[in-house]
């Protein structure tokens, strides 16, 4: 019986030490992690995990790695390459302005760059690309003044819109 007790006490002692080093090891409370789930519905648990072993600094920049997307689909709208205002409008929405009403979407292009480099020229284009939206609506893009982030994974065509 002595034999057998011995095995598994040090195996549940070594579990319990393991447990202690990696709650000595976490970076965010489990509070601050709650503030997060509420503040940006459909963050995943992986996301979490990676906050709370390594700070917001673990935070991955793309939003796809941190937040439930859609299925890839093909999307078509119009696109207003605004500095820190741009946004998307999906089809058939006749314009693509800063109206103040609630539900833009931001568009991230890969890498961070838009077709035309860093630059904004404030104008319209129309755009049709295979993309992910965020599943969850939330605070996206610059200053969280966004509803929903799509990412675009292919860009079908882009052309300015005469305005």
């Amino acid at each position: 019986m002595q034999a057998r007790t011995l095995p598994v006490l040090a195996m549940a002692l070594a579990a319990l030490a393991l447990n202690a080093c990696q709650r000595a090891q976490s970076k965010a409370s489990e509070q601050s992690l709650q503030r997060l789930r509420d503040a940006f519905p459909g963050m995943t648990e992986e996301c979490l995990d990676r906050i709370r072993r390594g700070g917001v600094e673990a935070m991955p920049n793309r939003t796809d790695q941190c937040f439930e997307m859609t299925k890839p689909q093909k999307w078509r709208g119009l696109w207003r390459n605004a500095f820190e205002g741009q946004r998307f409008c999906p089809e058939p929405a006749p314009k693509c302005e800063d109206d103040g009403q609630a539900g833009h979407i931001w568009i991230r292009f890969p890498d961070g760059a838009s077709p035309f480099g860093p630059q904004a020229d404030g104008k319209a284009y129309r755009i049709e690309f295979i993309g992910r939206r965020t599943l969850m609506p939330g605070k996206y893009g610059h200053m969280g003044v966004s509803e929903h982030e799509v990412l675009v994974d292919t860009l079908i065509s882009i052309a300015p819109v005469a305005e």
